[in-house]
């Protein structure tokens, strides 16, 4: 399998984001609707820095920056809007590096998608893991892990829902009018032990996927 991987970064290190304006560029090719948004001016990229004390609260803080994007791509949908906000993010605790990354990634991921499957929103996860980032082919690293969370396409992204005829029927409708939309989620109320309840499933099938 060929990638194209940078240097070696240092973990540790803020991400950049003009170098990772760079690698949004490189991802053109990839993506036929990246160009369009960029054009439009409707990608947004943010760096979290993911400092507290435990695992489950650095999940709990990506879940939730996730969680204020994909409620604003939601609401969105009602004007015909295309928007992707992508949330770089890095970890400076003693347990960090690509393992840890990838486990709050895959966690984060997987919490959002199960509540906004329906409103019309695509979750996407990239790692600067050359091993993780590689399943996708042969596709460029980027410089910094990050989540995106963009709005849902029809007819190319129902090829990640396929079974989900539900979430297909809703995201044939370009336009959805504030009658025919569904509610919108709300945090969970125990946002811990939400997010604890989605550790296990998350990360075992993380790690089947690079088997």
């Amino acid at each position: 399998m060929m990638f194209h991987s940078p240097a070696h970064r240092d973990p540790s290190k803020r991400p950049d984001l003009a170098e990772f304006q760079t690698y949004l560029s490189s991802m053109v090719r990839h993506c036929p609707h990246l160009a369009p948004a960029l054009k439009a001016e409707n990608v947004v990229n943010t760096v979290l820095e993911l400092n507290q004390a435990d695992f489950i609260e650095q999940a709990e803080r990506l879940f939730y920056e996730g969680f204020r994007a994909a409620h604003e791509i939601a609401l969105s949908r009602v004007f015909s809007t295309r928007l992707c906000r992508n949330i770089l993010f890095w970890t400076n605790t003693a347990g960090d590096g690509v393992d840890w990354e990838n486990a709050l990634l895959s966690i984060a991921h997987e919490a959002l998608r199960s509540i906004f499957i329906t409103h019309g929103v695509m979750f996407g996860k990239f790692w600067r893991d050359p091993l993780a980032a590689g399943r996708g082919g042969n596709l460029p690293i980027p410089p910094a892990s990050f989540l995106s969370v963009r709005t849902a396409i029809y007819p190319s992204d129902t090829r990640f829902i396929d079974h989900l005829p539900d979430f297909q029927n809703l995201i044939v409708r370009q336009s959805v009018t504030e009658l025919d939309r569904p509610p919108l989620p709300e945090l969970p109320p125990n946002l811990r032990e939400f997010m604890q309840s989605h550790i296990a499933a998350s990360v075992v099938a993380w790690r089947a996927s690079l088997s």
